[in-house]
């Protein structure tokens, strides 16, 4: 497999020219255009962290505050992280959402990224935040100006995908 894909990219680098369908690759996504492949952590901790200055300012949140629930512990197994409320959940959630549509991360990266939290929880948050979507169309305008802002691809105007 391996090979075809050598082949491939150095007839594209000698002037060549291929018609593929991506979906016929294994292990490349299924929207490749709408994510950019961030590299290094470096350009990732920079989106974060201008996700956070974003979020906070749209959703008026105090950014101290907000690192704290970010990247604090739980206080013990099955314990809430302290001072967590649901506008902080919503922020961390659409922090994960931005890093999901614009790079090529996988949940589990994402969640290491936000405080060694569980994929599954930020899989979870998504969901949540797709739903706020799909019932208030001023919380997607909120997202898609936060997406904007951050020169990301934005939300399309009907039903959207997760992956």
């Amino acid at each position: 497999m391996r090979s075809h894909l050598k082949q491939l990219h150095n007839d594209i680098n000698n002037g060549g020219r291929a018609i593929i369908s991506v979906y016929a690759i294994p292990g490349i996504p299924k929207h490749p255009h709408k994510r950019i492949a961030l590299i290094s952590d470096i350009q990732t901790q920079e989106l974060v962290l201008n996700a956070e200055r974003i979020v906070c300012e749209l959703l008026h949140l105090k950014r101290p505050a907000l690192r704290k629930v970010l990247y604090s512990k739980p206080e013990g197994p099955g314990k809430r992280r302290r001072g967590t409320t649901q506008d902080m959940a919503n922020a961390m959630h659409i922090i994960a959402l931005v890093l999901r549509i614009g790079t090529d991360l996988t949940w589990c990266k994402i969640g290491e990224i936000l405080g060694n939290r569980d994929h599954s929880g930020m899989v979870g948050g998504a969901k949540t935040i797709k739903n706020l979507c799909d019932v208030y169309p001023k919380f997607k305008v909120k997202i898609n100006t936060i997406l904007f802002r951050l020169d990301l691809k934005q939300l399309p105007k009907k039903k959207w995908d997760l992956n």
